[in-house]
């Protein structure tokens, strides 16, 4: 947990010093199995934990796995909202 926190650190010393009050943040890798879904559910977790709003998307459309580790069962995904046939309301 540490390391997630070094990271929130990071990121909070970046939103001060450019002074952002969004940021965009994305995690990627060429690889598969490499921890880009671990690391961004505990860099959600860690940026929430300081009362931050998250919005955290799985935009692997293959293998999407942020639903296991939040224990959630959404009713349609990110391609019915890029679709149009579902809305976030």
């Amino acid at each position: 947990s540490m390391a997630f926190k070094y990271i929130r650190a990071r990121l909070e010393s970046y939103r001060y010093k450019y002074k952002k009050s969004h940021m965009l943040i994305s995690v990627t890798s060429s690889g598969v199995s490499e921890g880009k879904s671990l690391i961004s559910a505990n860099t959600a977790v860690c940026l929430s934990q300081l009362k931050r709003r998250v919005l955290l998307i799985d935009a692997d459309l293959r293998r999407p796995s942020q639903n296991g580790y939040f224990d959630v069962n959404p009713p349609y995904g990110l391609v019915d909202l890029l679709n149009m046939t579902k809305t976030l309301d």
